[in-house]
Order: C-alpha cells, then sequence, then structure tokens
C-alpha cells in the first residue's frame, strides 16, 4: 500500500518528454476519463460566460459547441453573462463530468448568449447534460426569496426543477 503526497516524492522530469497537451475547447475538456481529468492537464481556451456568481463560486461557459463549469474561486474580477473571456487552469474530474479548476480569467469583448435547445425537464437527469446550456419550460409552482437569489420551484407533470435566478427585482 503506497501513499504519495506529491512533490516530496516526484522525479525530475525528462527534459526530452513532450508537455502535458493543453486542453483548447470544453468538447475535448468533457471527453476526458476521470484517470486522465486527474493528471490536472493545463487549459486554455475562448468561452463565453453563461452563468455567473461569484458568491456561490459559480462559472459557466460555452465555447460555441458544448458547455462546462469552470470553479472561479478567488476570482476577484467583475464579469457578465454573455461577456467573451479567456479561462486557464487545469483540468480535474469532478463529480459528474471534468471542470477547469483553478480557473484564471481575462475578460474580453461582450459577447453574443448561445442559443439553447429545447428539452424536457425528464432528460436533465443525464449527466451528459451537466454544465450544458438549455432551455426547458415548466409551469412556476412557488417562488420565494432564499439568500438575495429568487427561488423558482418549476413543474412539468410529475417532474420538477429548481432555479435560481440572480439579479431579480
Amino acid at each position: 500500500f503506497l501513499v504519495s503526497l506529491g512533490p516530496a516524492f516526484a522525479q525530475p522530469r525528462n527534459p526530452t518528454e513532450s508537455s502535458p497537451a493543453l486542453i483548447t475547447s470544453l468538447g475535448e475538456l468533457r471527453s476526458l476519463s476521470v484517470v486522465q481529468a486527474n493528471l490536472h492537464l493545463p487549459v486554455r481556451l475562448q468561452a463565453v460566460i453563461t452563468h455567473f456568481d461569484p458568491e456561490w463560486q459559480l462559472l459557466f461557459l460555452h465555447d460555441g459547441a458544448a458547455g462546462g463549469y469552470a470553479n472561479p474561486a478567488g476570482l476577484t474580477e467583475k464579469l457578465e453573462i454573455g461577456q467573451k473571456i479567456v479561462v486557464e487552469g487545469v483540468t480535474d474530474p469532478g463529480l459528474l463530468s471534468p471542470f477547469i479548476a483553478r480557473a484564471r480569467v481575462v475578460a474580453k469583448e461582450p459577447g453574443a448568449l448561445p442559443s439553447a435547445p429545447l428539452l424536457a425537464m425528464k432528460d436533465l437527469r443525464q449527466s451528459h447534460l451537466d454544465a450544458q446550456w438549455v432551455e426547458v419550460r415548466g409551469v412556476v409552482r412557488s417562488a420565494a426569496d432564499e439568500e438575495g437569489r429568487l427561488m423558482l420551484h418549476l413543474a412539468d407533470g410529475a417532474e420538477w426543477l429548481t432555479v435560481y435566478v440572480l439579479h431579480y427585482q
């Protein structure tokens, strides 16, 4: 039984070894296995912000082909939904799908949100839809203020969904 504590046991890198592959799209990121994502591969990609909540440390992105999540811990820059950004970090396997850890963000010009496919609520249980930009329809069954956010309970037949809305009045 061996437990590695990291750098204390690390071997010097052979300068002839190639650098780890740079992940440049959210599709590439999402296609990584748990083992690959655990290698903390470097990530640098361009995307549009689809959701940003610094208090809850949520940053969701879309690169034109796929959506994804980046952990914005410690991010102090003011970002807007729809804004184009360059995000750098490293891969992490996540609970449902790989994400960008230790994210650093450079804000660019305003952009446009991608079109969102309309899905049935029951489809949202599929793990491949984690962090994807989608549209759903339902009936609001209840609404309440929770920690400064509007919390809605939506229903569509037997299916239900909790939605949090930022910046509501």
